[in-house]
């Protein structure tokens, strides 16, 4: 009896100890368009079971066997159904895909934000040809790419792609060397055209160009690559 009792006493932790836990991990459109994580919710048996983590983990049970069906206002439901539980493959990356309504508004968006900057001159108004010297960045061409080596941030959606490419903008330097009217003319890439136009805005005001002495608006054309090595 004394024998029967202890095996019983042990065991019970040891049942404890066999439970296994996963992760879900969330990538795709939740990435590529920079989404909190966190705003995406987890059901399960048709109540909440939880949300993301700000790095897209979600920690579950073997008690919950699933389906899981995580939903954003902006993105297609998506249903998760074979999960398994092994040492070896504690995770589970899960597709997110955005809903085709909330792409188009978030490009318009961005093509709303490039009109934005348009406060200044208008670029059919502006002779590029009759004038005397051209506006340029201070400290020259070199220091402008240096600028753009420090301050372009690769986004990481794009890495994980591989997307490569070339983003031609255009701007206007106004007569007092400010930056107005940024445009995206031919992107590669909403992530890339994004952070190319960001690193235009944060540019310092240029030396304007002019015309018989007088500083006067021009169009700037400039090219930002985005390589990877």
């Amino acid at each position: 009896m004394k024998l029967f009792l202890i095996l019983i006493t042990t065991f019970i932790p040891f049942v404890g100890f066999l439970q296994k836990t996963g992760t879900l991990v969330l990538s795709g459109d939740a990435d590529y368009y920079g989404y909190d994580k966190r705003e995406f919710v987890v059901y399960y048996n048709e109540e909440v079971l939880g949300r993301f983590d700000t790095y897209g983990h979600f920690d579950y049970s073997s008690e919950q066997k699933g389906p899981f069906i995580i939903k954003h206002p902006d993105f297609v439901s998506l249903t998760v159904v074979d999960i398994a539980f092994s040492n070896k493959r504690p995770s589970k990356s899960v597709f997110e895909e955005i809903s085709p309504e909330a792409e188009k508004r978030l490009l318009e968006s961005f093509q709303t934000e490039q009109s934005k900057t348009c406060n200044g001159s208008s670029k059919k108004d502006i002779d590029v040809f009759s004038i005397d010297s051209m506006a340029h960045f201070p400290g020259g061409n070199q220091a402008m790419f240096k600028f753009i080596s420090d301050h372009v941030i690769y986004p990481q959606a794009a890495v994980e792609r591989g997307i490569v490419g070339k983003v031609y903008t255009t701007f206007i330097v106004e007569a007092d060397g400010s930056i107005s009217c940024i445009e995206i003319r031919r992107g590669v890439d909403y992530l890339l055209d994004r952070e190319a136009f960001r690193c235009i805005k944060r540019f310092p005001k240029f030396i304007p160009a002019t015309r018989k002495g007088v500083a006067v608006p021009t169009i700037i054309s400039l090219p930002i690559s985005f390589t990877l090595n």
